[in-house]
């Protein structure tokens, strides 16, 4: 059976979105099937559907919404685009460019190019947006052979204020061979892996490539990699004494790095630099390159003894604390 003429083009042309005034009573904008045609997906963080107005609606949508009166409710997000597919949201309408609020809004307006995009979860597009930059470590990370990590993408809004993006704001994860990983960002490191390997990671966030890196290590030949704090000192007449100033972070990674804080406060360190450590011989030797605060009177060449998660440092003072009687040495733990 042929089809009436008129009833395609008449189904194609069925109501597509309204836009209602603040008061939300007045329709002061449409569209219907016929003016809009899908287009690319709007980059990061949106990852939104979207649509490319025709010619002569996307002229009347800049007419109208350059006017002085809807485009002050433009601006402050009290126009309301209410879709005729209840699969699609209503929401405020929003300038692609608008930071009126905190919250981005489900339906937004590009008018040099003449688009409408929606996001169906716009709390997440908030998650995958937002300001501040994007990093996933903010170092190179160590970790053993035959270990698996867990890749985050951090948003940085400030120092101290960071959150992690949902899985979804990932388009994809990558490392470099031999490691692996998978869509939620869990990195497997095969046990054969030699010691010293860096592997790249790169996840991919809308049209931005976040990158960080792994050092796979032996334990055996860095022992003393991680994180340690200060438990005791060691006077010179062997006596054992209650730190007036410990060092709340001694820090030490496979590639020779080390830091040392004594109040740890977001990213904060007092000072670093590089580090020789011979296990066979139980010799160290620290090497101070650069810091916010670097105390006077720094003794940094001596032995380190390590028994299982105590680590001490003879002859060797990262921390000088006033006082009258001589200082030897520093214990630590993990």
């Amino acid at each position: 059976m042929l089809a009436a003429p008129g009833i395609a083009g008449a189904a194609a042309c069925e109501p597509f979105l309204d836009v209602l005034d603040a008061a939300r009573e007045t329709v002061v904008l449409s569209l219907s099937r016929c003016d809009v045609r899908p287009a690319a997906a709007w980059p990061d963080p949106w990852q939104a559907s979207a649509w490319r107005l025709s010619a002569s609606a996307r002229e009347r949508w800049r007419k109208a919404l350059a006017g002085d009166d809807l485009h002050s409710d433009l601006l402050a997000a009290r126009l309301r685009a209410r879709p005729a597919d209840p699969q699609q949201l209503p929401g405020p309408l929003l300038l692609r460019i608008s930071a009126r609020l905190l919250a981005p809004a489900a339906w937004r307006w590009d008018a040099e190019r003449g688009e409408l995009a929606f996001a169906p979860h716009p709390s997440e597009a908030q998650a995958c947006g937002g300001p501040g930059g994007l990093m996933i470590w903010d170092h190179t990370v160590d970790t053993a052979p035959a270990s698996v990590v867990n890749a985050k993408v951090w948003r940085v809004e400030r120092p101290g204020l960071m959150h992690a993006l949902p899985d979804n704001c990932v388009d994809r994860w990558s490392v470099d061979l031999p490691a692996s990983v998978d869509q939620h960002g869990l990195i497997r490191i095969p046990p054969d892996t030699l010691d010293g390997s860096l592997v790249n990671v790169r996840a991919q966030v809308g049209g931005r490539e976040v990158k960080g890196s792994l050092r796979v290590f032996d334990a055996h030949r860095h022992p003393l990699a991680g994180r340690w704090h200060q438990v005791a000192e060691l006077a010179c007449d062997g006596r054992e004494l209650s730190p007036g100033e410990p060092v709340q972070e001694l820090i030490f990674d496979a590639g020779g790095e080390f830091s040392v804080t004594r109040q740890p406060f977001e990213a904060y360190k007092d000072y670093w630099g590089r580090y020789r450590h011979d296990p066979e011989r139980g010799t160290i030797t620290f090497t101070a390159e650069g810091g916010n605060r670097i105390p006077e009177g720094l003794r940094l060449q001596g032995t380190a003894v390590l028994q299982g998660r105590t680590l001490t440092l003879e002859q060797v003072q990262l921390w000088p604390a006033p006082s009258t009687d001589a200082r030897c040495g520093m214990r630590f733990e993990r």
